[in-house]
């Protein structure tokens, strides 16, 4: 979350992205064992993608809605990175997860995930999309802020030792006509004893 707590249209963009790679990973793995499943476990099969067109539903009206919000980002001044698009991103993550009771429920994603891999009989990869760079607003300001701060406590280090330096010569150049003033004080004084 990047700004003031909200997730941003940049970081909608990403979600987007990465979700889209996911979905589309899941449909290209189904339709590569389509056919054994169908043979072998075909009510399986059936649960599988019933559950996967509900899930695709769900999906595709999430990214619709986050796709008008990339739009409506993409016509203001503002960078991506200043606009928040909080409800978008949480849709998004919402028609992915479905939690119930603290736990997922059949038809979100991990479980779409899960059965097919069960008859795949192993895990699969799915590629991850990358964030892009300009997408973190804290990120990008907390670094620069760093470089800042850096600098100016340089400046304040700098400035305090200067004022320290300043203020040490000013005493010893309000101390010498001091100095100077007892010296000459106290040889006259010793000139008037010796005079006595």
């Amino acid at each position: 979350m990047t700004l003031l707590g909200q997730h941003t249209a940049d970081e909608l963009q990403d979600l987007v992205d990465a979700k889209d790679t996911i979905v589309s990973t899941l449909k290209r793995e189904y339709d590569a064992l389509a056919g054994a499943w169908q043979a072998k476990r075909p009510a399986d099969d059936e649960d599988w993608r019933s559950d996967f067109e509900r899930f695709s539903a769900r999906y595709a009206k999430a990214r619709k809605d986050a796709r008008f919000a990339l739009a409506r980002a993409s016509v203001t001044p503002l960078p991506g990175s200043a606009i928040p698009a909080e409800d978008e991103y949480e849709g998004i993550l919402r028609a992915l997860t479905v939690v119930r009771n603290g736990s997922y429920q059949k038809g979100d994603v991990q479980d779409l995930y899960n059965r097919l891999a069960d008859f795949k009989g192993s895990s699969f990869a799915i590629p991850t999309a990358q964030p892009r760079a300009t997408s973190d607003l804290d990120a990008r300001y907390y670094a620069t802020s760093g470089k800042v701060l850096k600098a100016a406590d340089q400046t304040l280090d700098a400035a305090i030792e200067r004022s320290q330096r300043a203020v040490a010569k000013s005493k010893l150049d309000n101390a010498l006509p001091y100095a100077l003033g007892a010296l000459a004080v106290g040889v006259a004084f010793s000139l008037y004893q010796s005079k006595k």
